[in-house]
């Protein structure tokens, strides 16, 4: 049975472009039965589905805070949970562009 983790990043060294997002991706796609990954460059956080006989949430920090990210666990919340349901008013929302060019990207190697 799968488990789902969220982990926070709080350091200095943040998730700020595309390029961030492959780079965790693509490394914690390479631990034994880590099954998803998303991470997110708004929320700073990644959640990871793995599977726990092969890959222990320590492997995941681990493996995050070798890239050089400052990491913190969330209980399993993710996904989270649906929105309730009735009437509401929809709200005013402004589009942003989001760059995927690095700024500054301080890409370490995962291995």
């Amino acid at each position: 049975m799968s488990e789902k983790l969220t982990f926070n990043i709080t350091g200095e060294q943040t998730i700020h472009c595309a390029g961030c997002v492959q780079r965790i991706d693509t490394a914690l796609h390479r631990l034994p039965g880590v099954e998803k990954v998303f991470a997110n460059t708004q929320t700073q956080q990644v959640n990871v589905t793995h599977d726990p006989t092969q890959a222990t949430p320590e492997d995941v920090r681990e493996r995050l805070e070798r890239m050089g990210y400052d990491v913190t666990q969330e209980r399993s919340t993710w996904p989270p949970p649906p929105a309730p349901t009735g009437t509401h008013e929809p709200t005013n929302r402004t589009r942003s562009r989001i760059s995927t060019t690095p700024r500054n990207c301080n890409s370490r190697s995962a291995g």
